[in-house]
C-alpha cells in the first residue's frame, strides 16, 4: 500500500501534487512554473 511519495526535484508546472491527491508528497527542491 502506497502512503506517500518523495521526489528530489518537483517541477510545479507539471501539477504532480494535483495528480497525486490523496498521497503525502515530499520534495527536496521545487521549481516554479
Amino acid at each position: 500500500q502506497v502512503v506517500g511519495v518523495g521526489f528530489v526535484i518537483e517541477l510545479e508546472f507539471l501539477k504532480g501534487r494535483e495528480r497525486l491527491a490523496g498521497y503525502r508528497v515530499v520534495s527536496l527542491l521545487k521549481y516554479p512554473s
